[in-house]
């Protein structure tokens, strides 16, 4: 659990794997009976796992998010970094997204529930007119919006090398690592998390300009709060979400 493909694991990421464990063992010993496996020890009731602190986080500027976007080698990875900034959408969303999800008239954003964490997320957001301006600029219109390698997608979907049969891994982290770190933003800004950086900055940037709080955690796909959840219709928050990504500069005006 301490060692990974690149190196020494994290306490956390540890952790994470430790609990997957134990909850297929538990799964596994729960169905025994019923599929007739034998074998299978009993897991153990409870297991005291240490978490450590959350880390204070640290955001990016708009004005740092713009040189990483600069700092980018090939159009892909502009492009990606370009909706990450605009949007704060998970990485795995943004390169799944396609032209189809797009309705540049309307200045809207569909994000399908298919390709969002868990399925839960899927929403239509309004997008910022600078980002409007950018895509169309982005020639044929057709496809899958960010033009990754299909590796990359298979990583995110999760998918399996045929020969090996071990998991498909994708490169763009280490490439968005490259990016802020050829523009010298400092590391406490994005390591270990060069895509959730950009996420993270959209979120304060827009929160520091006042946009409406609930309105930017829909724009980024997180669960309203549990009791507000059931009295909020959605349909409510479209102003002030439109409000909310005109706040966002353009790239290179911060």
């Amino acid at each position: 659990l301490t060692s990974g493909r690149k190196g020494s694991r994290g306490a956390d990421t540890a952790r994470k794997h430790l609990e997957a464990i134990l909850l297929w063992w538990q799964w596994a010993e729960d169905e025994s009976t019923d599929h007739g496996w034998v074998g299978i020890p009993r897991p153990p009731r409870k297991l005291r796992i240490a978490r450590s602190p959350r880390a204070i986080p640290t955001a990016p500027t708009w004005a740092q998010m713009d040189g990483c976007i600069e700092h980018c080698r090939t159009p892909w990875h502009r492009h990606l970094a370009t909706v990450l900034r605009f949007t704060g959408i998970r990485t795995g969303a943004a390169l799944l997204l396609t032209w189809d999800d797009v309705d540049l008239d309307a200045g809207l954003l569909t994000l399908r529930p298919e390709i969002t964490k868990g399925g839960y997320g899927g929403r239509r957001v309004p997008m910022s007119p600078h980002l409007v301006a950018e895509l169309a600029g982005w020639g044929l219109r057709e496809g899958f919006l960010v033009r990754a390698p299909e590796k990359e997608r298979q990583a995110v979907r999760g998918e399996l090398n045929a020969d090996t049969g071990k998991a498909i891994r994708g490169k763009v982290q280490s490439y968005l690592n490259g990016a802020w770190n050829r523009a010298g933003v400092p590391e406490v800004v994005w390591k270990r998390a060069p895509g959730k950086a950009f996420r993270r900055g959209f979120t304060s940037q827009l929160k520091a300009a006042r946009a409406d709080t609930e309105s930017v955690e829909f724009l980024v796909g997180h669960k309203i709060e549990s009791v507000r959840a059931s009295y909020l219709d959605t349909s409510a928050l479209q102003a002030l979400m439109a409000s909310a990504v005109r706040l966002v500069p353009a790239i290179g005006a911060a």
